[in-house]
């Protein structure tokens, strides 16, 4: 795992699709836990999550565990191999 010696800030507009506080405050600690695990920049696995969030959100019949659905495909996608040709 890489260290520096700061860890950058997360933009906080990348959180209004958050509607409540407590959720932003949940992705915020989601996004910085995944990129801390898979040794990845915030700023990067915020832009996959809050992409991943809002396509799972706009087609939740419950939207209860969207975070936990939205981390679990953040964390699949970046352990996956790339593609060659891709």
């Amino acid at each position: 795992m890489q260290t520096s010696g700061h860890s950058p800030d997360i933009h906080e507009n990348k959180y209004a699709l958050y509607q409540e506080t407590a959720e932003s405050k949940g992705a915020k600690r989601e996004i910085e836990a995944i990129a801390r695990d898979l040794a990845r920049a915030p700023e990067e696995i915020a832009n996959v999550y809050t992409e991943l969030y809002a396509d799972l959100k706009a087609h939740a019949r419950v939207p209860d565990y969207v975070r936990v659905f939205a981390a679990r495909k953040v964390r699949a996608r970046f352990q996956q191999p790339h593609a060659a040709d891709g």
